[in-house]
């Protein structure tokens, strides 16, 4: 078990070896090295921040070409609709700007475009 007196000891068999080496604290611990870690804890601070992010790799996520999916709400032309894809709801738009797809409609995912999939409908594909 830890006690007091064993810091004692400790604290003594420093002083006696700082004293046989010649070791003075007063040549660390002068006036400027509270600014001194200051800056170094500012500085490791700002590198971690900074290189961090950069050795953490990140999953991109790929969608496969022309998957299936199905709409939940109508897609107007060159409006946003929901649809279901492998399970998730997303926003989707037509990749033909000029057509309309109605709910309940099995489109095929052509790509994704930030967080809203680009489809186009199922009779493209088929004709």
């Amino acid at each position: 078990m830890f006690k007091f007196y064993d810091v004692l000891k400790f604290d003594e068999f420093t002083s006696t070896m700082a004293e046989a080496l010649g070791f003075d604290w007063r040549y660390v611990m002068y006036e400027e090295f509270n600014v001194q870690v200051m800056y170094w804890m500012g500085v490791s601070l700002a590198l971690v921040i900074w290189v961090r992010p950069t050795l953490i790799k990140r999953k991109k996520v790929v969608i496969p070409d022309a998957t299936e999916a199905k709409t939940l709400t109508e897609i107007l032309p060159g409006e946003t609709g929901k649809v279901l894809y492998e399970g998730s709801f997303w926003k989707a738009r037509c990749a033909d700007r000029f057509s309309k797809i109605e709910p309940n409609e099995k489109v095929y995912v052509l790509h994704r475009d930030g967080n809203r999939l680009i489809v186009t409908l199922d009779k493209m594909f088929q004709s």
